[in-house]
């Protein structure tokens, strides 16, 4: 049986307003009740798994975009995965994999914490504001790719290279880095 109190506190739902937005999340040192760190460290946890769990495929795609410049040869992904397994092994799916982590850390951490800032200063009038998230998102790529890009070429040259080409990620760099 309900009591006066909690009848009266929910007589009428067009009454009820949650505050999404306390002043907690408003301050200085905390966006969305995370900290500052807290985006960081999360973000390049979260883009080092993901890309990771996807480095085969997107090994595979890298050989097939490489291959599919030619216009003679065309190729499926069997016929990729399968000469990369018979050339290299399964390991051949993974080489690059250094330089993709050396990159995807710290891009992810530059995204998802100029996300929250942008955010936070974009939408202080209105939390929910689609344009702001928008935008925010394009800050965030824009700085995530400047930070990104490099090591992703280092990783593609890994990737289409066979061990004698590089002897891994700072060689591939040096390397680069004289022409």
């Amino acid at each position: 049986m309900a009591t006066d109190a909690t009848t009266t506190k929910f007589q009428n739902p067009t009454d009820f307003h949650p505050d999404f937005h306390s002043e907690k999340i408003s301050s200085a040192t905390s966006y969305d009740g995370l900290h500052f760190w807290q985006y960081m460290i999360s973000g390049s946890i979260a883009g080092l798994v993901e890309h990771m769990a996807m480095f085969p495929v997107d090994t595979v795609k890298t050989h097939m975009q490489a291959i599919g410049s030619c216009p003679i040869k065309s190729v499926s992904v069997t016929h990729v995965l399968n000469s990369l397994l018979k050339s290299g092994g399964p390991s051949s799916l993974y080489r690059g994999i250094a330089a993709m982590a050396l990159g995807a850390g710290p891009a992810h951490a530059v995204h998802f914490s100029v996300y929250e800032v942008c955010k936070k200063h974009l939408s202080r009038d209105n939390p929910n504001s689609s344009i702001a998230h928008a935008v925010s998102g394009v800050c965030a790529t824009v700085a995530s790719d400047a930070v990104f890009t490099p090591m992703d070429m280092v990783k593609q040259r890994l990737q289409l290279g066979s061990d004698s080409v590089y002897k891994g990620v700072w060689d591939c760099v040096k390397r680069v880095a004289m022409r």
